[in-house]
């Protein structure tokens, strides 16, 4: 899963990137090609449990892809649209902005964050829109030649796009354009960045962190801000948690109790981006690997198999299903059998959250 992290030059995108991901950014950052990836992996305290039981030979988490994209320019430079298409390849966005004033931050609109927040809403909105116009001008070009091999399809996707322009310019939500499968289908084409996840996140200074009292208003207008505008608000100290991410982990806990933290913040960032892409993991356990596999809310045990492996899905029998729950009371596989908490399940069971899924397959 890639969770790209976009907002104005100055806001702290490359703070926050090290403070998720503990690594530098890439050195070059200058261009609007640039980018920085880093693998994070998810923090699951039900993975560990399970690798404490079974001691395998190898131990895989679930993972996390972040991408620090350059700054977004607001004014109209070469580069720009080129920049928002490769943001269209993230599954969720992280917004950032800052929560300070300066001449680092001169790119942002000044003001509570909560104004930055709208505006680099408004530039994915502009962004999306100029896609949709320049699509409805050639799609209008077509007809107008009178191409008879396109001409039905032209005008389908042609009344699509008007209706995605009308909604775009009342700042109203794509989710609601499609009326069939094919509307669908042919949406999900465009990557629109209206309808990806997106999570604001406000990089605050150590004086806000201390809540005085415009910090503490501030904190108040963003959960006001969150409500209305339907995102997921994090404030954190991103100078602060960059330090934390970077230093030994056996000198961290001393340095969140310092500041009154009682976790890392990049574990309740990488939670919140898993719960906008509705991704929930699955177990597989062994002596030989421990591992957590990532699906999307409401998959199938057929689309869990083939995440394993295609071959699993094509010669798929039967899902062995328990509960992590189960299995911790029972202490052993062998007791959740004895207990006849093993379930079978078809390929058209939904997989859980945190289900231990064993499958039967024959290729």
């Amino acid at each position: 899963m890639q969770v790209g992290i976009i907002g104005f030059a100055g806001a702290g995108r490359s703070t926050i990137f090290t403070a998720l991901s503990g690594l530098e950014p890439s050195p070059g950052g200058a261009a609007l090609s640039h980018r920085s990836v880093a693998t994070v992996q998810i923090p699951d305290e039900r993975l560990l449990w399970l690798k404490d039981l079974y001691r395998p030979k190898k131990y895989t988490p679930a993972t996390m892809e972040f991408v620090d994209f350059a700054g977004i320019p607001r004014s109209a430079e070469k580069g720009k649209a080129e920049l928002f298409g490769k943001i269209r390849d993230s599954e969720a966005l992280l917004l950032v902005v800052s929560a300070f004033d300066g001449a680092a931050d001169a790119s942002e609109l000044p003001g509570a964050p909560e104004v930055r927040i709208r505006a680099l809403l408004d530039e994915l909105l502009f962004a999306d829109l100029e896609i949709v116009e320049r699509r409805i001008e050639r799609l209008a070009q077509n007809l107008q030649k009178g191409v008879l091999k396109t001409r039905d399809r032209d005008q389908r996707e042609l009344e699509l796009m008007q209706r995605c322009q009308q909604a775009l310019e009342a700042g109203e939500s794509l989710l609601d354009i499609a009326r069939n499968k094919d509307d669908q289908e042919l949406l999900q084409t465009y990557r629109f960045l209206q309808e990806k996840p997106r999570i604001a996140v406000i990089n605050a200074s150590e004086e806000m962190g201390e809540m005085g009292e415009k910090g503490a208003k501030d904190l108040v207008a963003l959960e006001e801000c969150s409500k209305e505008l339907g995102l997921p608000v994090h404030a954190l100290l991103g100078q602060v948690e960059a330090e934390i991410a970077v230093m030994p982990e056996e000198e961290r806990a001393l340095f969140l109790a310092e500041y009154g933290l009682e976790q890392p913040a990049r574990d309740a960032i990488i939670q919140a981006a898993s719960q906008a892409t509705r991704s929930i993991p699955f177990f597989t356990v062994g002596e030989d690997e421990v591992r957590a596999w990532l699906i999307q809310e409401g998959d199938t045990a057929l689309d869990a198999a083939g995440k394993v492996h295609s071959d699993i899905a094509r010669g798929f029998i039967r899902a062995e299903v328990n509960s992590f729950e189960e299995l911790t009371q029972a202490g052993s596989m062998k007791e959740v059998k004895a207990r006849n908490q093993m379930r079978l399940e078809g390929k058209d069971y939904r997989v859980k959250n945190g289900e231990i899924v064993h499958f039967r397959f024959s290729v």
